[in-house]
């Protein structure tokens, strides 16, 4: 009950818990590189910038954010990623929806499919 706002919801807490922060609608703008390892990210929230520190930072913006958006040039450039971001071409996104339906499959007439993209 709830769909995915659920997973959010219930990870929150537990993200802040362990000292954790859970920003929605922030944009990273810069991922920060003090010349050894990754330690920070610039995050813009409607006109105001935030430094947050971190001792781990995973990106989720994908290879071409991250290699050549984010990350300082200096840094990206030493990484075998923004080779692979110059030969690849960005593929097809993809996005999960979850709902709930009152009646069986039978009874709304839905067929299974291996495979949608035939």
């Amino acid at each position: 009950m709830g769909g995915d706002a659920e997973i959010a919801l219930n990870i929150i807490p537990v993200i802040e818990k362990t000292g954790g922060k859970v920003l929605v609608k922030a944009d990273v703008t810069d991922i920060l590189h003090n010349g050894k390892k990754v330690h920070a990210v610039i995050v813009k929230k409607g006109y105001e910038k935030y430094r947050i520190e971190a001792p781990l930072v995973i990106s989720s913006a994908g290879v071409y954010n991250t290699f050549q958006r984010l990350l300082p040039p200096q840094v990206a450039e030493k990484s075998y990623f923004l080779d692979i971001c110059k030969q690849l071409k960005p593929g097809v996104a993809a996005m999960n929806i979850f709902i709930g339906l009152n009646a069986s499959n039978e009874e709304l007439n839905l067929k299974v499919h291996d495979n949608l993209f035939l």
